[in-house]
Order: structure tokens, then sequence, then C-alpha cells
């Protein structure tokens, strides 16, 4: 596989007695390996160069949801060009969080569609000249909003990003590293609760519904993350 260097075994993966009988993934599998096969395990369990021919199995592995492909990030920190992503932001009365550059720099062409907010809104006197507003004359809600930005993007990323998320540049430009490998699509990183005082603030760090967990996976009706 391509930009990735190494697998990682999802917490379901299970080998007795590092035989050739393996267990894992969402829904739960059961695979039988053979003499190559078991080659090709032991090398992601030992992090090792897997042996030549390994793609039909890691493939099968990955659609599974036994093992994860994990792409090197922090050479894509290092080498992903900012301007190959636009960031599409519908926002309703306020300006998204993500282009507060008080703490750290936002390099990204970014599209922030206004939703017919009451008041129209306004980027900074200073923002940069990738920085633009549309606005929408009848509220579409998010969802209408992202796809009134689409069709704006012509950069062979788009990264949607709500209004109301704090997201560093270096996690957008990791998750184009997911795209070294043809068939993927779409990208999510984990979304957790901002830190706060009182009983939401405790509940969403618990229980918020859009944290999908800690652990990686592949989206498809039902698995883990459906």
């Amino acid at each position: 596989m391509t930009g990735f260097v190494r697998f990682r075994r999802d917490h379901s993966y299970r080998r007795p007695r590092a035989g050739a009988t393996l267990l894992g993934g969402s829904p739960l599998r059961l695979f039988r390996l053979g003499a190559a096969g078991v080659r090709v395990v032991e090398a992601i369990e030992r992090d090792d160069e897997l042996p030549e021919g390994h793609r039909p199995l890691t493939d099968r592995l990955i659609d599974a949801g036994v093992v994860h492909p994990e792409p090197d990030l922090d050479q894509a920190v290092a080498t992903t060009d900012p301007t190959l992503v636009t960031v599409v932001v519908p926002a309703f009365g306020e300006l998204p969080r993500c282009l507060d550059r008080s703490t750290r720099p936002w390099p990204f062409a970014t599209l922030v569609v206004d939703d017919a907010s009451p008041t129209p809104l306004r980027l900074p006197d200073d923002a940069p000249a990738t920085w633009r507003i549309i606005r929408l004359e009848t509220n579409l809600g998010p969802g209408g909003a992202r796809n009134a930005g689409l069709l704006e993007v012509t950069t062979p990323w788009v990264a949607f990003i709500d209004a109301d998320v704090g997201i560093e540049p270096e996690t957008v430009i990791s998750l184009a590293a997911h795209f070294t490998d043809e068939r993927v699509v779409l990208v999510a990183p984990r979304i957790v609760a901002d830190e706060g005082s009182g009983a939401l603030a405790r509940f969403e760090r618990a229980r918020s519904p859009l944290d999908m967990g800690d652990e990686p996976a592949r989206v498809a009706p039902t698995t883990r993350v459906s």
C-alpha cells in the first residue's frame, strides 16, 4: 500500500497461540491463514517490512476492520503543500474559530459560507487574500451551506470544518496523508469536547455523540463507526 509505513492492529485483533487463526474486526470475523498469511501478520505484529505480495490479505484485513493503515503523519506535515487544501466553513452569526490567528497562523485558503446571518459576516481588515466570504440570502442549514461552498472549490482537497470547532493546521495536513491510498475519498479526525466546567461539559467529555473513540476505524454500515 503505497505511502503507508505500518498497520495498526484493531483492539479486537486476536491470534491465539500465535497460530494460523486470526480473529478481529467489526463485525467480528474469523480468518484462517496459510503459511504466507502467517508471515504477513507476523510482520504486522513486529512492525517489520511486509512480505512481497501482502496486499490481497492486508486489503481484506483493512476492509474487515482488523488492521488500520497508518500513514507517515510527520512526513505529511513536512511535505504537504497547504495550497492544495481549501477549508469550507458554514457560519451563522459569527466568524469560525479556526480563523482566530491569535495563537496559530491559519495557512489555508478558506471560504466562509454566511448562511443568511441576521447581520452579514465580515472578515477582519487584515485577513489574507485567500480568505473570503460568500453570503446566502436564504438559510440552508450547515449541509446546504457546505454544498454551496463546495461549488466554489478548485483545489484537489476540501476540508469541511464547523464554525465552533477548534483545530490545528497540522491536523488538517495530517488528514491529507491518508489520500496516498487512491481508494480513500473521505477521512475525519477524532472530535472531542472542549475543557469546561458544569454538567454539560462533563457529559460531552464522557459521552459526546460526536466522539467516535480513540480507535481508528473505517466507516461502513454495521461497523463500529457506521
